[in-house]
């Protein structure tokens, strides 16, 4: 059904208390979080007046799926979730996975001797996904459809990924795209009161961890200004690094127990599936204090080892520490003085907080703030999409997030030189690179003598390409050179969003002019 057909009928059901809906239990209004690493679905429940998570795993109580598909060229099959992980290594498959990082580029796969593009790939994955509404209800019917993107998601991957919608026939259910962020805001604001406060957002991932503190402030009953304060990403501490490690481990054990020097491809497939299928129970059980035994039943003969708490440290231990930095990252390098002890909530969403060390970190670093680690952090996501699907139909009262986030830069910064008789633009910031990241330097060759004051200029060049002076510094003390024959090294900090450090440093010109101690910091605020 056309959501905005669903809309209509639902104002007029809203309008008229003697008219009675259609049965709602087979109306389905949709949440999708459709993850790197994996995916959620959930739906409004009608009947509790709640967003639910769809389990997926067959009763294990697992909401989350594997954002895998594979193709089985000889049954012509195509597998989806767990079993694409599982399956690897038994057949001459093609494996795709981490399939939304390979949204917007126009990219396509060999199959059976033909290119079909991931958006064909991505629509057949969420077409499954979707079905899974059916073990609820085998009548169920999608009447509106939310889904979740990264907040940093171009125009271009959002034009590919509505694309894969339409191939999967829902493109009239399809209601918009919203930020991973504005999901986790319409949770929390789903149990909690829109009032004035400061939060701290953490999406442990398995790529990555991203946190950031928000600034709410509520304009009028249904628009809610949010300013980002810090926005900070750490891919050190990604799922995924830890995941590895416990195939790493798997493998030593493997390798110790068979005596076997070097194993096959067959068998590290298999390695890398047992590992899925055991990291959980080791990354939850192992922090508390017990150990797991593990029964690898693929080896010949089969064998069991025993994961000690000691074993689990010694791979989480470093993680936890740069968990901690990261943590200490989020207020180093927000945008106003905001300190920890002002947070009111943190949100924790992802993955990552099925892993007992990363729960305790959060604890340990906030003791008296209220910490909203709802019982499922990956459902966090699409149950906020689920609940702003139900806002958009008209099922629940509207709120408008007007979101303001400077963490990117939205032009080039650099300076200009000739190269080659034609005047070259050269970049120490790049648009779309968050502020507080380590920026390129720049090493230039003064093509003057230095015995007289050196200009240097600063650039802006924004995305139409007009390039505007902005900056200039003059170096009158540099050391006394002549021309062409000092190098010197331009870097750019970011101190705060609207503070910068430009910095100078002589860089020398080989044994006859040596590099010297000469640095000077110019503060540069926009």
């Amino acid at each position: 059904m056309n959501w905005k057909t669903f809309k209509k009928f639902l104002n007029t059901y809203m309008n008229d208390s003697e008219q009675k809906p259609e049965t709602d239990e087979t109306k389905f209004i949709l949440g999708i979080d459709l993850g790197s690493s994996t995916s959620a679905i959930a739906y409004y429940d009608w009947n509790h007046k709640q967003p639910e998570i769809i389990d997926m795993s067959g009763g294990y109580g697992k909401p989350s799926v594997p954002t895998v598909i594979q193709y089985i060229p000889e049954t012509k099959e195509w597998v989806y979730f767990e079993y694409a992980i599982l399956n690897k290594g038994y057949y001459n498959d093609i494996t795709i996975s981490n399939l939304i990082s390979k949204i917007g580029h126009r990219d396509f796969v060999e199959i059976d001797g033909r290119s079909v593009s991931i958006a064909t790939i991505v629509g057949k994955y969420i077409k499954e996904l979707i079905s899974s509404c059916r073990s609820i209800n085998p009548r169920a019917e999608i009447v509106g459809i939310v889904v979740a993107i990264p907040n940093y998601f171009s125009e271009n991957e959002k034009e590919e990924l509505l694309l894969s919608f339409k191939l999967a026939g829902y493109e009239k259910e399809f209601i918009t795209f919203i930020t991973e962020r504005e999901c986790i805001l319409n949770k929390y604001h789903f149990y909690e009161p829109i009032q004035k406060e400061k939060i701290l957002i953490i999406d442990y991932g398995s790529k990555e961890a991203r946190g950031g503190v928000v600034d709410i402030n509520p304009i009028s009953e249904t628009d809610v200004e949010i300013k980002c304060l810090s926005s900070i990403v750490n891919e050190n501490i990604g799922v995924k690094n830890i995941e590895d490690e416990i195939v790493s481990l798997f493998k030593h054990y493997y390798c110790e127990e068979t005596k076997s020097q070097n194993i096959t491809s067959e068998i590290y497939e298999q390695i890398k599936s047992f590992s899925y299928t055991h990291k959980d129970l080791i990354l939850q059980n192992n922090q508390n204090g017990k150990a797991t035994k593990v029964y690898f039943n693929f080896a010949y003969p089969p064998f069991q080892k025993t994961i000690t708490e000691e074993a689990v440290k010694q791979i989480t231990e470093k993680y936890k520490i740069e968990f901690e930095t990261f943590l200490n990252d989020i207020f180093k390098k927000v945008n106003d003085d905001t300190t920890s002890d002002e947070i009111t909530a943190i949100i924790c969403a992802g993955g990552g907080f099925e892993m007992t060390f990363a729960k305790e970190t959060i604890q340990n670093f906030f003791p008296k703030s209220k910490i909203k680690n709802y019982k499922n952090a990956k459902a966090i996501i699409s149950e906020g999409a689920a609940i702003s699907a139900s806002r958009n139909v008209g099922l629940l009262q509207e709120i408008r997030y007007i979101i303001e986030d400077k963490s990117k830069r939205e032009e080039d910064i650099g300076i200009k030189i000739m190269a080659d008789k034609k005047e070259k633009f050269l970049t120490l910031v790049e648009n779309n690179a968050f502020w507080w990241q380590k920026h390129k330097n720049c090493i230039l060759i003064v093509n003057q003598s230095t015995e007289s004051p050196t200009s240097i200029e600063l650039f802006k060049r924004d995305h139409a390409g007009e390039i505007n002076k902005f900056y200039e510094v003059i170096l009158a003390d540099l050391p006394k050179r002549p021309k062409g024959t000092t190098r010197i090294n331009l870097s750019l900090e970011f101190l705060k969003i609207d503070t910068m450090n430009l910095k100078i440093e002589d860089y020398g010109f080989g044994e006859m002019f040596p590099k010297t101690d000469y640095s000077r910091n110019f503060i540069i605020r926009e």
